[in-house]
């Protein structure tokens, strides 16, 4: 990683505030993940909410999960949102992507809806989404265009 050689679009406070639904979203998703003996959910990217820093396509998910039944190991971003715009942010879907190919692990977005208490997820590559570019940042995000499955329906990695 390196130091901006820019100014960022969103304020320190606005990214602060990102990072807080990530972390309601994240308790919440392990918590889910206590239910399942044999399940173990370690971290894996890095928090760099303190650091002034552009992670250039490097970015990585949050978690690893190892399912010792299955022998399966996976890769899980999780993302809190207080509306059901499933998306994520185009440079992370892009890398997310190259991770999951270099380890040979299926790659998995977790979407907690902190204002409902629910959660759904979908798999990378997303079948069908469209491109879009926020107004508010100017950040190019995918955007699941037809289905994300329920949080009961997530396959044990």
């Amino acid at each position: 990683m390196r130091e901006l050689d820019f100014e960022p679009i969103k304020s320190k406070e606005q990214f602060l505030e990102n990072y807080n639904k990530h972390d309601v979203a994240m308790d919440v998703f392990k918590n889910y993940c206590r239910k399942f003996p044999g399940l173990f959910v370690f971290p894996y990217g890095e928090d760099s909410r303190n650091k002034k820093v552009w992670a250039q396509g490097n970015d990585k998910p949050d978690l690893r999960a190892y399912f010792k039944p299955t022998k399966n190991t996976s890769l899980i971003d999780v993302k809190g949102h207080t509306n059901r715009n499933f998306m994520i942010n185009k440079r992370a879907y892009d890398s997310y992507i190259n991770w999951g190919n270099k380890l040979h692990h299926r790659v998995f977005i977790i979407w907690v809806l902190i204002n409902e208490g629910l959660m759904f997820w979908n798999e990378l590559p997303f079948s069908d989404f469209i491109i879009d570019v926020m107004p508010h940042d100017g950040n190019t995000v995918v955007k699941v265009k037809s289905f994300v499955n329920p949080i009961s329906e997530l396959p044990l990695f």
